[in-house]
C-alpha cells in the first residue's frame, strides 16, 4: 500500500471506530468492507520489519503479530468491544506511526 492508500484506509478505520463505540446498527457491514485493506496493511508493514533484518524489529514484528491475532479474535468473534480497543489502541497507533516514517 502507498502511503495515499494508508491515509484513507485511517479515515475509514476511524470512522468504523466511532460506530463501533457508538453500536450503531450495520457497522459490521463496514467493518466487513474494510477488512481486505486492514489485512494488506498490516501484511505490507510486516513483510517490510521483516525484509529489513534489523534487531530492533523484532520488537515491531511481535507487536505486528500481536496485533493482528487481537484483529483476527475480535472480528472471527464479532467482539466490538474488542474490535474498537484493537483499532484505537493498536491498528490507529501503527498507522500513524507507519505514516510518519514513510512521510520523513
Amino acid at each position: 500500500m502507498d502511503i495515499e492508500e494508508i491515509k484513507k484506509l485511517k479515515i475509514k478505520v476511524e470512522n468504523i471506530l466511532i460506530g463501533l463505540r457508538q453500536n450503531k446498527d450495520r457497522i459490521m457491514n463496514q467493518v466487513n468492507e474494510v477488512v481486505p485493506e486492514i489485512s494488506s496493511f498490516l501484511n505490507d508493514i510486516l513483510y517490510e520489519s521483516e525484509k529489513t533484518k534489523k534487531s530492533e524489529n523484532k520488537f515491531l514484528i511481535d507487536m505486528l503479530v500481536s496485533q493482528i491475532k487481537n484483529w483476527s479474535e475480535s472480528y472471527v468473534y464479532k467482539d466490538i468491544v474488542m474490535m474498537a480497543d484493537t483499532i484505537q489502541y493498536e491498528l490507529m497507533v501503527t498507522m500513524e506511526f507507519y505514516i510518519q516514517m514513510k512521510e520523513k
